[in-house]
């Protein structure tokens, strides 16, 4: 089965409860940010296809929500905890604050460069254990006629979570590849359908690969739509008209109950992975600030200790589940965003960035 047979055959999956619906939508399109579940062999979910089965997934109401990544956690570093209190600036003035800074950078270079991290990516295999990997991912665009830009995939290979994974993997023969479900309990609503096998085979092959932007047809989506890099260029400076573009790319959406989550994560997309001007990223942080529920969750450290200040909403509507952006304080730039649960404070769909803006440094595309 090729990967849009395979995504078609998911999507076939009748609509659950609305509830489950929206919350599944959301942590699918985070999953899908975080630019995890790239397994190889099997099935082959690439990361086209995932794009494109996040895309039909909000159509289809399917739902991913058991498909978990796990952040790396330091109780010392205080990375999901409130924050100083006595830094605990309103969401509004960290935001506006952001805006500002943004708004003062130069935007000078040959290319837009993207660089982010995700959480491990885990999967418990037939034996019991847990495999592992993390990938990282570069994005390069520029205004060239000849070549519009590219994209940089890199996985490591996958190996036991834990030195009690170890052990059970060595107990097992230690095999270099594993047959495993990559949406739990999403699988068995696919077979009720009659649907294909819904597992993936993972290796311990590390994955390189690098994939051609054409920016005149997509280079990245927004609202859930392919977006070009005419259109990136065409998006509003204020934070009232940007809002009302980010809606009308999502039909709908002013009779969504969770529209300002929606408005929320957009936003974030738009600075995090796309190659807009400093004007319409400082609208994008000034949108953010005038969402009502968003919230200052204090001082924090991001999965790779950096600390900065963090704003947060509910995200898919619920109390207990938080969808957190922590910025670089000096520069306004983002630092991560991931999805805290507040009950224990683990966290899920982490996305790091480690480099963002315009530069004139070249692609080493080997």
């Amino acid at each position: 089965m090729n990967d849009l047979e395979h995504l078609k055959t998911a999507l076939a999956v009748p609509a659950p409860d609305r509830s489950v619906r929206d919350a599944g939508r959301h942590r699918l399109q985070r999953l899908i940010r975080a630019e995890g579940g790239r397994p190889s062999g099997g099935p082959r979910l690439t990361w086209r296809g995932l794009a494109i089965g996040a895309i039909g997934t909000v159509a289809a109401g399917a739902v991913l929500a058991t498909t978990t990544l796990t952040a790396p956690q330091d109780p010392g570093t205080g990375a999901i905890a409130p924050g100083d209190s006595s830094v605990l600036l309103p969401a509004d003035t960290v935001l506006m604050a952001a805006s500002s800074k943004v708004r003062q950078r130069p935007e000078k270079g040959g290319y837009w460069r993207a660089k982010t991290e995700n959480a491990p990516f885990k999967y418990k295999t037939a034996k019991g254990y847990t495999v592992q990997a993390t990938m990282r991912t570069e994005t390069w665009i520029t205004a060239s006629p000849q070549v519009k830009g590219w994209r940089v995939f890199d996985m490591s290979g996958y190996a036991p979570a834990t030195p009690a994974d170890k052990s059970a993997w060595e107990a097992d023969g230690s095999p270099t590849s594993w047959r495993v479900e990559w949406a739990p309990g999403f699988c068995e609503q696919v077979k009720v359908k009659g649907g294909k096998d819904c597992h993936v085979t993972v290796t311990s092959e590390p994955e390189h690969s690098v994939e051609p932007i054409k920016t005149k047809n997509s280079i990245g989506d927004l609202g859930g739509r392919p977006i070009t890099l005419d259109q990136v260029r065409a998006l509003p400076t204020d934070a009232d008209g940007l809002e009302a573009a980010l809606a009308d790319r999502m039909p709908g959406i002013e009779k969504e109950e969770l529209r300002d989550t929606i408005i929320f994560e957009a936003g974030i997309d738009m600075i995090m992975r796309l190659p807009v001007t400093a004007e319409v990223r400082a609208a994008a942080y000034e949108m953010l600030a005038g969402l009502p529920g968003v919230e200052s969750t204090g001082v924090i450290a991001d999965p790779l200790g950096r600390r900065g200040p963090s704003v947060a909403t509910n995200a898919d509507g619920a109390d207990n589940v938080l969808y957190q952006l922590i910025l670089d304080e000096k520069t306004g730039l983002p630092l991560a965003t991931q999805t805290v649960e507040v009950a224990d404070g683990g966290t899920s769909g982490a996305s790091v960035v480690t480099e963002i803006g315009w530069t004139d440094e070249k692609p080493g595309l080997s």
